[in-house]
């Protein structure tokens, strides 16, 4: 998990940079206190504008908001395909079929908890590094969960097997790798390369732990981020049951 803490650099007009993100003045202002948990959940892959890496421009990636009233998605472009601001028209520019397709990643690993005999495979997902939904909190906006919340999962004490199975998600061990599909909409699928272990255990126990969260990293966790993330209600979980054959 990146620093939390917020670097300021060189000044542009109203443009500065915040941790590592070109932000302007306003979207500062009505983000409010909500911002640094918005760039912590933030991740520079692709331009959500014309879909190439963002490590190839030369300035610090831009934050833009689409806000739409009751929720609004925050993004990352180039600086020179889309500039840093708040977008409250109503109307996302870019025709759809221009829009690329939003980056994900996830991970297997094998679970234990301290005191908790036993071990479980678990896939932890972020379901789009360049983009995130936010929501009106306060007097500013927070990082929405919704609606991965919508399928079950939840940042409470975990339970596991096959009656605390979340209703809105299904689970495949294939060979390989593990997938989990949402059963309710927006109806996403992520796999995530597993070995023997987490497929074994899978195979027997009949499902999987299934984490989320937009401030973890799948390709770089670390105990401590996840323990992190536990804690502050970030990564919310789930018991997943094996599908059907």
């Amino acid at each position: 998990m990146r620093s939390a803490e917020s670097t300021v650099g060189e000044s542009e007009g109203r443009i500065v940079v915040v941790a590592g993100l070109r932000v302007d003045a306003g979207t500062r202002q009505r983000q409010g206190g909500g911002l640094a948990e918005v760039t912590d959940c933030l991740w520079a892959k692709d331009c959500q504008s014309c879909g190439q890496p963002l490590a190839d421009g030369n300035r610090a990636p831009a934050l833009a908001v689409d806000d739409m009233g009751e929720f609004a998605l925050a993004s990352l472009h180039h600086d020179r395909c889309r500039r840093s601001g708040w977008n409250d028209s109503g109307h996302v520019s870019g025709a759809p079929s221009s829009m690329p397709t939003l980056s994900n990643a996830s991970q297997m690993l094998v679970l234990s908890f301290p005191g908790r005999p036993g071990q479980w495979a678990m896939m932890v997902t972020n379901p789009a590094l360049e983009a995130i939904p936010i929501r009106p909190a306060g007097d500013g906006w927070a990082v929405s969960l919704r609606p991965l919340t919508d399928v079950g999962l939840k940042a409470a004490e975990l339970e596991i097997g096959a009656a605390a199975a979340v209703p809105g998600a299904t689970a495949a061990a294939g060979a390989g790798s593990a997938t989990v599909t949402m059963t309710v909409l927006p109806f996403d699928s992520y796999t995530a390369p597993a070995g023997a272990p987490e497929l074994r255990l899978a195979r027997e126990q009949g499902g999987l732990v299934w984490g989320v969260s937009y401030a973890l990293h799948p390709a770089n966790l670390t105990d401590a981020a996840m323990g992190a993330e536990m804690k502050s209600g970030r990564l919310i979980a789930g018991w997943v049951a094996l599908g059907r054959d």
